[in-house]
């Protein structure tokens, strides 16, 4: 490890222990400062939507009522991040929000070639005039060939990847790590939706996105007593569904497309004839599957679409869409039924479910647990007692006091 490294590392460890003793009220402001530091564009909007969602900002305790158990966040420690190649200010400022909202020490690597110095001193400095600790985020360029060995000593605790170029280095390192990859979000349009409205919806956030770590809509899910409508809605908002044949012309030609292609050159490549006014191609499919490449994410103009039977149905298609991701996911229902919304939020494990909006906004792939430790804690008892059993991490009363375990020496029990 090179000496420049040993001396961040050494300095990040002394800000972990310091940072993980922070009260909430202490955090909220170096977070908040943070945020207000973030230059205006899709990562100001990212930053105004963490700080309007607080769950998608904390890891918070996780009350599992079926089993009687809880999951406790603690902070994980020294994080390194390898910045990806795509968007990489983006990435970085919302890893500088996470890291301080769990209380932990970011260290940022880029490989030569990019420069991310100005955006992590513009965040570390923000940070430490609000209360942080100094050398709570810190960052190095390496070469590529060197990031497994900055990542590796034992002063670092986790290796957060965000995309393909930093896969190499996180393995080699020796260190837990974990790929935030980006993910497709389920949207399901029920019978009792406004089709029409759900259609223009969809294709209005399939065309706001403009990144690969924003969500959008992979798969759209349709109930099957209202597909036509659905069908002839989106051909009204400037969409065309596929045939089967067609969609295996387009599976031949997805490989090389180029990023920015147009859904009416995209079809033409595969000998399609569309409408001069198309923005998306709708891909039939049959089920949600890893080795189908239409149900993944994609920059390309397409969007699967899937019709389902029944309301357990829908759930399924919608569960197994967000199992293609790392981490949590988002969803989006569109329906007029409270019920049915009510019933998909609770049978995903999803940061945020939209009702009757679009999905587009500012994100990345990387979620608030990506960046804390969880401890299960079993034979609560699936009752609504439980859940005030365990208090909140953050207030002392059945548990001692935080972020100190009942066995750990540094805590203070009495």
């Amino acid at each position: 490890m090179t000496s420049p490294a040993h001396a961040v590392i050494g300095q990040a460890r002394w800000a972990a222990a310091a940072l993980a003793t922070y009260e909430p009220d202490r955090v909220q402001r170096i977070v908040l400062a943070v945020a207000t530091a973030v230059p205006a564009g899709p990562a100001r909007r990212l930053a105004e939507a963490c700080l309007a969602h607080s769950e998608t900002l904390t890891a918070g305790p996780q009350l599992d009522l079926s089993s009687g158990s809880q999951l406790l966040p603690s902070p994980v420690g020294v994080v390194v991040l390898v910045a990806p190649a795509a968007e990489p200010e983006l990435v970085v400022w919302h890893a500088a929000l996470l890291a301080a909202a769990n209380r932990n020490v970011l260290l940022v690597l880029w490989f030569e070639g990019s420069d991310l110095a100005d955006v992590v001193a513009a965040a570390a400095d923000a940070g430490t005039a609000a209360g942080a600790p100094q050398g709570w985020l810190q960052g190095l360029a390496v070469a590529a060939d060197d990031a497994a060995s900055v990542a590796a000593p034992a002063g670092v605790d986790l290796v957060v990847v965000a995309d393909e170029s930093g896969v190499a280095a996180a393995g080699l390192s020796g260190r837990p790590w974990v790929h935030a990859r980006p993910g497709g979000v389920p949207a399901w349009v029920t019978s009792t939706a406004d089709v029409a409205a759900a259609a223009d919806q969809v294709l209005r956030s399939r065309e706001t996105r403009t990144t690969p770590y924003q969500g959008c809509e992979a798969v759209l899910l349709v109930d099957d007593q209202v597909l036509p409508q659905l069908v002839a809605a989106l051909a009204a908002s400037g969409a065309a569904v596929l045939s089967p044949a067609e969609r295996d012309r387009l599976l031949e030609v997805m490989a090389v497309a180029e990023e920015g292609v147009s859904a009416v050159a995209l079809a033409a490549a595969a000998g399609i004839t569309v409408a001069a006014s198309t923005r998306l191609l709708v891909v039939p499919v049959e089920q949600v599957v890893a080795e189908d490449p239409f149900v993944h994410p994609s920059r390309l103009p397409l969007l699967a679409l899937l019709a389902v039977t029944s309301p357990e149905q829908g759930i399924a298609a919608a569960r197994a869409v967000t199992r293609l991701r790392s981490g949590r996911a988002i969803a989006a229902v569109h329906t007029t039924d409270p019920k049915t919304a009510a019933r998909l939020g609770a049978a995903l494990q999803v940061s945020l479910l939209l009702v009757n909006e679009g999905v587009a906004r500012p994100g990345t792939a990387l979620e608030p647990t990506d960046l804390v430790w969880l401890t299960r804690v079993h034979d609560v008892g699936p009752t609504a007692e439980a859940a005030q059993a365990i208090s909140s991490p953050w207030a002392p009363g059945a548990v001692p006091p935080y972020p100190w375990a009942s066995n750990d020496p540094r805590g203070s029990h009495g």
